[in-house]
């Protein structure tokens, strides 16, 4: 998902940080304003649906003193908050800065937000978290950089009442996984029936911790300009700390209510995860229960264990990249005992994967209830 969010500006009174051209008292005050963005499919959202506050570095270069950079916003950047959460009119730092008279001097700007920590290096040309654990609620996002603004007449989104601005395009640097599963062909459309039990459910060897390093460059003009990680796919550097996401793990019987039914049932939403290459490693692991029935009542029952490589699942989804959305649906048909995945990939707007036939020969282990 990306947001747009608009430093803009309006006239009022304050100081600045004393330059060789900014002595006099400026008069344009700088705050920021949030402007919806629209993805193709999607309706307008704002970026309160990420986050209630972001931080935001601005660095001066001051006319006669352009080689050398100021920290505008301070050492530590500030903390950017809106007047209003639930319908901001404007973000604001806790202080007044303003921009620079001289049409000389020009700031850049780098913004992120970052749930539970902070990049350990944020400068004009270099933006990393280095040696970051992620956690499931985990949430990174982080702004093209703004370089060379001067004032506000930047505005090139306009998707709301706000038409001057310094534009800023938030891009999530995690990935998020979420897992569905569906039962087909439960009954033969005479008189056989089958229930599907999901008995466990986990990914082995999932990469907790990891580096990210953006790099960015002076395009010696006024413009957003996109971050550039070092690798393809967009995939986090040294992954380490392997872990598994466990959703379920129980040994069922015919008593249980949640059997699988036509319609996908969620069995993960949300989890953000370190991007990484998927390999031969990343192993799901589904133990399920099929009961059989006919006019008489159950009569069998069988517990089936299949273990799949992520990798072999589809050629569209090698890894867990930035900013994207992996939704894997398992499929399980009692019918042909095959096990199918869906993966379908969203760069916050869906895009299908495809399907890949799981049966249960040299890679599943059969299980007899």
């Amino acid at each position: 998902m990306k947001k747009y969010l608009i430093i803009a500006a309006c006239a009022l009174v304050a100081s600045v940080a004393c330059t060789k051209s900014e002595n006099e008292a400026p008069d344009s005050l700088v705050s920021f304003q949030v402007a919806n963005y629209k993805a193709q499919t999607k309706a307008n959202v704002s970026a309160l649906t990420e986050f209630k506050s972001f931080t935001c570095k601005a660095f001066l270069h001051a006319d006669g003193y352009e080689s050398t950079t100021q920290n505008f916003f301070g050492a530590n950047g500030e903390t950017i908050v809106p007047d209003n959460e639930s319908n901001p009119t404007q973000w604001a730092p806790s202080h007044d800065y303003y921009w620079p008279k001289s049409n000389q001097s020009y700031i850049n700007f780098v913004a992120w937000y970052d749930k539970a920590g902070a990049p350990t290096t944020a400068t004009e040309t270099s933006l990393e978290w280095a040696a970051r654990t992620i956690s499931p609620t985990d949430t990174i996002l982080f702004a093209d950089e703004a370089w060379r603004y001067k004032d506000n007449n930047g505005a090139i989104y306009k998707k709301d009442a706000v038409t001057k601005g310094v534009p800023m395009l938030f891009h999530h640097a995690l990935a998020q996984i979420n897992i569905k599963a569906k039962g087909v062909e439960l009954n033969d459309g005479a008189s056989n029936y089958w229930r599907v039990v999901l008995d466990t459910v986990k990914i082995a060897n999932i990469y907790k911790t990891g580096t990210l390093s953006l790099v960015n460059s002076d395009p010696s003009s006024t413009q957003p300009k996109e971050w550039t990680a070092p690798s393809s796919p967009a995939v986090w550097a040294s992954p380490s700390n392997a872990d598994e996401i466990k959703l379920l793990e129980r040994e069922s019987d015919i008593s249980v209510t949640d059997s699988l039914t036509t319609t996908a049932k969620v069995l993960l939403e949300g989890n953000n995860v370190l991007p990484q290459a998927l390999t031969n490693d990343h192993v799901l692991t589904v133990v399920f229960s099929i009961y059989r029935k006919n006019q008489n009542g159950y009569y069998s029952n069988e517990r089936i264990c299949e273990k799949i490589k992520l990798s072999d699942f589809s050629n569209s989804v090698s890894a867990w990249e930035m900013n994207k959305k992996i939704t894997y649906t398992i499929i399980i048909n009692p019918k042909t005992e095959k096990v199918l995945l869906d993966p379908a990939i969203e760069e916050w707007t869906e895009v299908d994967g495809g399907e890949y036939n799981i049966g249960t020969g040299a890679e599943g282990e059969r299980l007899n209830g």
